[in-house]
């Protein structure tokens, strides 16, 4: 049982649950980039909740207080969710006056199941639950991979990059109380996949010497990662194909 249902409408059906609140995501046109969310009762009907300026990829409940919220952002317009309405308007007519071509000047700027992804990251944000406030807590440049919450702290995988990305993505952590994000391991050895927490202890789960080995757990100590077990098994393949 649940008290209500939050339901975003966006590019794709998918359900995560909340504290009290479970999330669909489904389409909805829209001249802007929003997602829109609508409340989902038990008997199966629906109230509007709120529109957010992002393209929501998912939203978690951090605290009392904020979502956190991933978000696909494009740099030419990093910071959409504080545009106007007429800086909105402007961009929207920017890109429709070129939409017969598009520029690569990145890699990778294309993703399968995704499609072109030239200048586009995954940022976090923060959103207050009370006036909807939005606050990134990343670079631009970030694009994160995999998030824990644990308490008032965030933790997630992200590899920052301007024009190439690097298979060597480094371990974050977002303090809420104190605003601030620390990079508490900066990887230049591993291939990071995911960062997870069972019970109070935070593994990361990486290939040691590949990206395409089974996968092994590490936990993070003083800025250094031991291995703690090794499995056969792949979590995620770089190789994989569109056909």
């Amino acid at each position: 049982s649940y008290d209500t249902v939050i339901v975003p409408f966006q590019k794709r059906v998918s359900v995560t649950h909340l504290k009290d609140h479970m999330l669909i995501r489904k389409i909805e046109k829209s001249d802007f980039i929003q997602s829109s969310f609508s409340y989902l009762n038990e008997d199966g009907t629906t109230k509007d909740a709120f529109t957010l300026p992002l393209a929501v990829n998912s939203i978690k409940d951090l605290n009392d207080e904020y979502y956190l919220v991933e978000a696909t952002i494009h740099l030419e317009c990093a910071n959409y969710h504080q545009y106007t309405d007429e800086q909105k308007k402007a961009y929207h007519e920017h890109v429709k006056d070129e939409e017969d071509y598009l520029v690569l000047d990145e890699y990778p700027f294309f993703f399968n199941g995704a499609g072109f992804i030239n200048g586009t990251r995954n940022n976090l944000f923060l959103v207050n639950k009370k006036d909807l406030t939005i606050t990134k807590i990343t670079n631009d440049t970030m694009d994160v991979e995999s998030v824990e919450i644990k308490d008032d702290m965030v933790y997630f995988v992200g590899n920052d990059y301007e024009s190439m990305k690097t298979m060597f993505a480094s371990i974050y952590q977002y303090d809420v109380k104190q605003d601030k994000l620390t990079k508490i391991y900066d990887n230049k050895q591993y291939f990071i996949r995911k960062c997870i927490f069972v019970k109070d202890q935070l593994f990361i789960v990486a290939g040691i010497k590949t990206c395409i080995e089974g996968q092994s757990f590490l936990t993070l100590k003083d800025g250094k990662l031991t291995q703690v077990l090794k499995t056969p098994y792949m979590l995620h393949s770089s190789i994989g194909s569109d056909c």
